[in-house]
């Protein structure tokens, strides 16, 4: 049973007192949020930022979160220009116009290596792949996909034969026994 997480958690609270800064950071269960960092004017220009950010880059990567955020001048910061500048330094880009996840207009993809998407999904992504690779990814991931796989076709060109189709292929092409031969239609 999958379990569905209905509201967003505050993360990271600890790092308020630990480094005297406010933070809203919130974590929905596919991404997270940096909504304000706040460093006093008296703490700026120490490093202080850079630290945080860093713990925040490194929490995220732990966990394999993507973070979104929109730099904005409302909390302190000089300029647009130059936030953006600090946040592309932890890896932040312009967020593409093919991201829907997020309204914020910057984001750092995770980076971990077991989240890398493998060649074969990307390919199905963006869609350049069949419905074979499709069916291969998906068996690598949670096993058979034809629950009919094994069934002997009563009519047909393949009459007599097992069922080689893949359950979504007669959507795609109509080249499939799938549905037309398997029940004596």
């Amino acid at each position: 049973m999958k379990y569905v997480k209905l509201f967003e958690a505050f993360v990271l609270q600890d790092l308020e007192k630990q480094y005297n800064i406010e933070l809203e950071l919130w974590d929905n269960g596919d991404y997270m949020t940096l909504d304000k960092i706040i460093v006093s004017p008296e703490d700026r220009a120490g490093g202080i930022g850079s630290e945080v950010m860093q713990k925040i880059v490194d929490y995220a990567e732990e966990i394999g979160r993507d973070i979104y955020l929109t730099p904005d001048t409302s909390y302190g910061g000089t300029s647009k220009s130059r936030l953006e500048k600090f946040y592309k330094k932890f890896g932040f880009e312009k967020k593409p116009k093919h991201d829907f996840k997020s309204k914020n207009t910057m984001v750092r993809y995770n980076e971990r290596v077991e989240d890398q998407e493998d060649e074969r999904l990307s390919k199905i992504r963006h869609f350049k792949g069949s419905v074979q690779d499709l069916d291969d990814w998906l068996r690598s991931k949670i096993g058979e996909t034809n629950p009919y796989k094994d069934t002997i076709m009563v009519n047909g060109p393949h009459k007599g034969q097992k069922d080689k189709s893949l359950p979504y292929q007669d959507f795609q092409n109509g080249e499939s026994d799938l549905i037309k031969n398997r029940h004596a239609r």
